[in-house]
């Protein structure tokens, strides 16, 4: 879809520490454990609304850009990564496995190109021909012809914040939840914060292409026993090899 003007959000939290313990059983990241917990709700949402596709999705992945060493006074330092959720996939684990060799492809292809290739590319581009583009892709709306080919489908973004609880003279920060940014063809996109023990899923979607982000919020902690109950019943899983 193109992006309308209406936009929708949702929230959902987990225990980091249950996120941590699949990783440690597994063997694979955190940010693996996180990307297939949001793929097995995304499933479970598509499945509900009768579109769920024969073929993994897309996602843009932003990663941090910034040189061992360099401190920041402020703003951001990112690139992204492209790695692929296999939402088509029954078993939650074998999901996962494909989501690690996907995401391990896309560091190593990062690690080819450069962290800085985007930025580095973007001092090419005229700023009055970058916003005449924009401005020209919100009118002629691209993303709803049937050829519109979008370079993702979703954002999904794991930022690590505090393990310790932040006070001022306000108050107490209680949860910490933040909103990506959405783009021509990308619809959705998914900011996970890791605060004190918990993990805080904010969910943010064009309302053309998901206007009930909430069902989408609470399928994470489905997702996630999903995952355990799977993990739990078979604890010799090892990255299975993916069934055709």
């Amino acid at each position: 879809y193109a992006l309308g003007v209406k936009r929708s959000f949702a929230s959902g939290q987990l225990a980091l520490a249950d996120l941590k313990a699949l990783k440690n059983q597994l063997g694979v990241t955190l940010n693996d454990v996180v990307l297939a917990v949001v793929a097995g709700a995304l499933r479970e949402y598509l499945i509900y609304h009768h579109q769920l596709p024969d073929a993994p999705l897309a996602v843009s992945v932003p990663v941090g850009a910034d040189e061992p060493g360099v401190v920041r006074s402020s703003g951001n330092n990112v690139t992204s990564l492209t790695t692929m959720i296999h939402i088509e996939m029954e078993d939650p684990v074998q999901r996962l496995f494909a989501i690690k060799r996907h995401t391990e492809q896309g560091k190593a292809d990062l690690e080819i190109f450069g962290k800085h290739q985007w930025s580095d590319l973007m001092q090419y581009v005229p700023p009055n021909l970058f916003t005449w583009s924009r401005r020209r892709n919100f009118r002629n709306k691209p993303a709803d012809k049937p050829d519109y080919k979008p370079t993702s489908n979703l954002v999904i973004s794991n930022v690590p914040g505090p393990r310790e609880q932040l006070e001022n003279e306000l108050g107490v920060l209680e949860s910490l939840y933040s909103a990506g940014v959405l783009g021509e063809g990308l619809g959705l996109s998914v900011t996970v914060w890791s605060y004190m023990e918990q993990m805080n899923f904010g969910v943010l979607a064009c309302d053309r292409a998901m206007p009930d982000p909430w069902r989408l919020a609470e399928g994470l902690p489905v997702a996630l026993s999903e995952l355990q109950r799977v993990v739990t019943a078979s604890a010799d899983y090892r990255d299975p090899p993916i069934r055709d």
